[in-house]
C-alpha cells in the first residue's frame, strides 16, 4: 500500500518520507511506534523523547489548515500514540500488552491472585499499619528490589515461552505496584527518600 497523498513508498513512520503527509496507518505494535526494542522494560528516557517529538508532529495546530482527511488521522494517531505511550511506561500496563503480543488475553477481574500473594497482602498491611519512617524506607527498599526481581522473572518466563508463570508474575508486579502506591500515600514528600 503506497502512501495515500502522493503513491510514493509505504510510510514506515508517523509521515511519508517523501511528501511529508501523515501515515494512513501507524505500526500496531506500540513498542515499533516509539521505534524502541520489545522488552519488559523500557528506556524511559528514549520513549518520553520518541512520544515527545511524535506530539510535535501531530499537534492540532498544525492541522488547522489542513484536509478534513488529514485532520482525521492526526487526531486519530494521537489518540493512538497516547495510548501506546500509557500502555509502555507503566510496568503493570506493559507486562500485560507483552502477554497479549503473545496471544494471551488481558488480566481480568476473574483472574485470581496466587494464594501466597493474598497472604503477603494481608502481611504487607499489617507491617504497613505500625510502621515508623525508618520502617516505611525499609519496606520501600525492599519493595523497589522485588520488582526488580519480578521484572527480571518475567522476562525470563517470556523469553522461555511459560505464558502461565508469566502470567502469574504479571500478578504480582500489579500486586507490587499498588503495594508500592499504598507506601508512597503513608509517606508524602518522602517517596524517594532513604534513610
Amino acid at each position: 500500500m503506497s502512501c495515500w497523498s502522493c503513491a510514493g513508498p509505504t510510510p514506515t513512520g508517523l509521515t511519508c518520507a517523501t511528501c511529508g503527509a501523515l501515515a494512513e496507518r501507524l505500526p500496531p505494535n506500540a513498542f515499533d511506534l516509539f521505534a524502541l526494542p520489545e522488552g519488559v522494560t523500557v528506556d524511559r528516557a528514549a520513549l518520553d523523547k520518541a512520544y515527545f517529538a511524535a506530539a510535535r508532529v501531530l499537534h492540532a495546530d498544525r492541522f488547522a489548515t489542513k484536509t478534513l482527511r488529514e485532520q482525521t488521522l492526526a487526531l486519530a494517531h494521537t489518540a493512538t500514540l497516547n495510548d501506546a505511550y500509557a500502555t509502555l511506561k507503566d510496568d503493570v500496563r506493559r507486562a500485560q500488552y507483552l502477554l497479549t503480543l503473545r496471544g494471551q488475553p488481558p488480566l481480568g477481574p476473574n483472574d485470581k491472585a496466587p494464594a501466597h500473594l493474598l497472604a503477603e497482602s494481608f502481611e504487607f498491611h499489617e507491617t504497613l499499619a505500625g510502621a515508623g519512617a525508618p520502617q516505611l524506607a525499609q519496606l520501600a527498599g525492599t519493595l523497589a528490589d522485588r520488582k526488580t526481581r519480578c521484572l527480571q522473572a518475567l522476562a525470563d518466563d517470556l523469553a522461555a515461552t511459560r505464558l502461565a508463570h508469566a502470567r502469574d508474575r504479571v500478578m504480582e508486579l500489579k500486586f507490587l505496584q499498588t503495594c508500592a502506591a499504598e507506601l508512597a500515600q503513608r509517606r508524602p514528600g518522602d517517596a524517594h527518600a532513604h534513610h
